[in-house]
């Protein structure tokens, strides 16, 4: 478009933006698997562990595999060592 001297353009730009933020509670938060493994130095075992912390993403009550894990779950573990 061209423009003579003086002339100018004007227009309304208008976005709407919605967010939506699930807040992670206590109550929607589980554990979804355990899983360990052994390994030996020497005579020494050392049990490495993984704790997979999800939480009701979907909000329809159930524990499943399309529910979201927990990015910063603070998990605490007692382990015991039996000798056998």
């Amino acid at each position: 478009m061209s423009h003579s001297h003086g002339e100018t353009d004007s227009a309304d730009n208008v976005m709407t933006t919605t967010i939506t933020v699930k807040e992670v509670t206590v109550q929607s938060m589980y554990v979804w698997d355990i899983s360990w493994s052994v390994t030996y130095r020497g005579r020494n075992p050392y049990l490495h562990f993984t704790v997979t912390v999800k939480w009701d993403s979907d909000g329809d009550g159930v524990a499943d595999a399309t529910d979201e894990a927990v990015s910063d779950a603070t998990v605490y573990a007692t382990l015991t060592h039996l000798d056998r």
